[in-house]
């Protein structure tokens, strides 16, 4: 079955994408920028992610900017308001426990995806070094 969205962000391209990017200063990892113009968020119809440690139902995936989920809500809530990740820790997904998932944007890990646990303070954890790796291996049911 093809991996689909439903609830997704209005349709973004790249000059948005940079504009959140100057925003936060940082750099999307292309995979995921690649996400982004594809889908911009939504609810999976494959939600589960099922990898060594990792063992994650995800709820929906953050949009750019234009919905009621989306990364500079929760980045501006998460990062600028509570400091609960460096700055370049970016939220972009939620499962359905609350949690978060996060990407980097640092030079020392770029692109290695976290979960943040809601009962440890937001600890992060590495799921992946490859957000394409986590989309393509999405299942529906296990």
């Amino acid at each position: 079955m093809e991996l689909k969205f439903s609830n997704t962000g209005n349709d973004t391209n790249l000059s948005e994408i940079k504009e959140v990017e100057d925003t936060f200063g940082i750099k999307f990892p292309e995979e995921y920028v690649d996400f982004l113009l594809k889908f911009n968020g939504g609810a999976p119809n494959k939600v589960y992610f099922l990898e060594d440690d990792a063992d994650i139902v995800f709820n929906f995936f953050l949009s750019l900017k234009n919905s009621e989920f989306n990364v500079v809500e929760y980045y501006n809530d998460l990062v600028l308001e509570q400091n609960l990740f460096p700055k370049e820790i970016i939220p972009i997904a939620e499962d359905v426990f609350g949690n978060v998932i996060c990407i980097s944007c640092r030079v020392s890990d770029y692109g290695t995806v976290y979960f943040a646990d809601h009962e440890s303070n937001y600890d992060l954890s590495e799921i992946s070094n490859s957000f394409d790796f986590i989309i393509n291996n999405l299942i529906e049911e296990f």
